[in-house]
């Protein structure tokens, strides 16, 4: 995912993080369903950070119950049960990582610098007319929610 690219290597310094992570991946066991497979990408990205990225994960869907036939790449069943997701998410929790406060979910090419350098949000105003609302003198900001 380019977002913790974005953040871990570009934001943070972390240059070796998808190489640490994909290391692991190498050299752990294969997890034998594509559902505890996307649970164990999850696991892993946490520990490789030393971060609790749960609520990013969260954001993207990949910590939400499902079961049904994916075509990506081919056809085939993902199954996660809430089960699992609590039994993960315990397990993160219990390893006392830091909580990634910063909303990453939103990191992207343009305004990673804004997260690398931690920048303060400077306010401008807002105006309404109609549907249509127009931003002005922000900066610094990443995402604006109504």
């Amino acid at each position: 995912m380019w977002q913790l690219q974005l953040y871990f290597a570009d934001a943070c310094g972390y240059t070796d993080f998808y190489k640490d992570f994909y290391e692991q991946i190498r050299i752990k066991p294969d997890k034998p369903t594509a559902g505890e497979q996307q649970l164990e990408f999850v696991k892993t990205v946490c520990e490789v950070a030393q971060k609790d990225l749960t609520d990013f994960f969260i954001k993207w869907g990949y910590l939400t119950p499902f079961d049904g036939e994916i075509d990506d790449y081919g056809k085939g069943r993902l199954t996660v049960t809430q089960h699992q997701i609590d039994e993960i998410v315990a397990d993160i929790k219990s390893k006392n990582y830091p909580l990634v406060t910063d909303k990453i979910e939103y990191i992207c090419d343009s305004n990673k610098q804004y997260f690398k350098n931690k920048s303060s949000v400077q306010k401008g105003t807002a105006t309404k007319e109609g549907s249509t609302v127009s931003m002005s003198g922000w900066k610094n900001v990443v995402a604006y929610f109504r």
